[in-house]
């Protein structure tokens, strides 16, 4: 069984931030964290995850878009936010979040690149 706990609520009431813990069968799996924030040059806000994490032995069930699925009512339901961003799945199958990314209603938008210091 999946449970979810909205954290922000229980360590703050700051509008601008959302927090959401998932267990399965009481054990924590997942979570997201995420946050309200102006764009630049812009007046307009976009609500993007900041933390997005979902044990290995997780992955793959129903958790993961349960926790995509609460982050986004959240987004969805600021009327200051003109969208809702979720950022690359780094050290997980980036391939395959983006993909359910895809499915769940999230086109892909630029890129990311990175390089590892020497």
């Amino acid at each position: 069984m999946v449970t979810l706990v909205n954290t922000i609520d229980l360590a703050t009431n700051d509008p601008n931030w959302f927090g959401m813990i998932g267990f399965v069968d009481e054990k924590v799996a997942g979570m997201v964290v995420g946050r309200r924030i102006q764009l630049f040059f812009s007046e307009q806000n976009i609500c993007c995850d900041t933390v997005f994490f979902v044990r290995k032995e997780f992955r793959g069930t129903l958790l993961i878009k349960r926790l995509i699925r609460e982050f986004e009512k959240w987004g969805s339901s600021d009327e200051d936010c003109v969208g809702v961003q979720l950022n690359a799945f780094a050290g997980g199958d980036n391939e395959r979040g983006a993909k359910l990314a895809e499915v769940l209603g999230f086109p892909r938008v630029g890129f990311i690149t990175y390089k590892k210091r020497k």
